[in-house]
């Protein structure tokens, strides 16, 4: 079975001018918090629509990354590993989501992100 790609990112050194390029472009729905730090983005393209984010980086002047769903992060990175490619970000576990960053042998950067765990019966 494929992996599906769940997730998106845009980074670009001016978060708010990407911020009102793709919002008035392409009619995004836009949620940024309170710090201005990243804003989650709704494309409302309708059943199994993308979800997405947009901000900025110091290290990283533009990259647009898709996040790719997998079972088990730590498993995928040995793959990727094997297939010569690259792993930049280890598995990290941020609460809401846990994410890696790795390079394919080409050079391009893409994100796995793990799927969450089933619900354990009480």
């Amino acid at each position: 079975m494929g992996r599906p790609i769940v997730h998106f990112e845009i980074f670009g050194a001016d978060a708010e001018a990407l911020r009102v390029f793709y919002r008035d472009t392409f009619g995004w729905k836009l949620f940024t918090p309170p710090d201005g730090s990243y804003t989650m983005v709704d494309t409302e393209s309708g059943d199994g629509h993308l979800h997405g984010g947009i901000g900025s980086e110091p290290e990283t002047e533009q990259r647009v990354l898709l996040y790719i769903q997998v079972p088990d992060i730590e498993a995928h990175l040995a793959q990727i590993k094997a297939a010569g490619g690259e792993v930049i970000r280890e598995r990290s576990d941020y609460g809401v989501v846990i994410t890696a960053l790795a390079r394919d042998p080409a050079g391009n950067v893409f994100g796995l992100t793990e799927e969450p765990a089933p619900p354990q019966p009480h």
